[in-house]
């Protein structure tokens, strides 16, 4: 297994940033995740490939809790993002947690739908006040 470079370069060993282990994702009777492990260090760039359907925005769709995790877990700097295993169990993160993990993520749609008519500031100024 590779080593993950910590920030810098120093070459020392850091825990993944981001962790998929045993991830399951299903829509109805249509399983699109079906134990995936992956694991992504710090200021690690992952570029995901595939064709239509294979799961790539289901994927980030995940990591963004804006979808459900079927089953598995999924861990950002260490925490759990919507389940963690208690006691043998695996048990729901409470809403705080899970917002307190989500404040470190952050995703640009491929259709991000800008205004037009606006520049770039205008359009990220625009977004938090809507």
């Amino acid at each position: 297994m590779p080593e993950n470079i910590a920030p810098g370069g120093t070459g020392s060993t850091s825990a993944p940033h981001i962790e998929f282990r045993d991830v399951v994702k299903s829509f109805g009777d249509n399983t699109v995740l079906k134990n995936l492990n992956f694991t992504v260090g710090h200021g690690e760039r992952v570029t995901l490939i595939g064709p239509s359907g294979s799961g790539k925005t289901t994927i980030l769709r995940l990591v963004m809790t804006l979808e459900e995790l079927t089953g598995g877990y999924i861990h950002v700097a260490g925490q759990p993002l919507q389940y963690e295993e208690k006691g043998g169990r695996r048990q729901r993160v409470p809403d705080k947690q899970r917002r307190r993990t989500t404040t470190q993520i952050g995703m640009v749609f491929q259709h991000f739908n800008l205004f037009p008519n606006m520049t770039v500031l205008e359009n990220i100024i625009e977004a938090p006040s809507t």
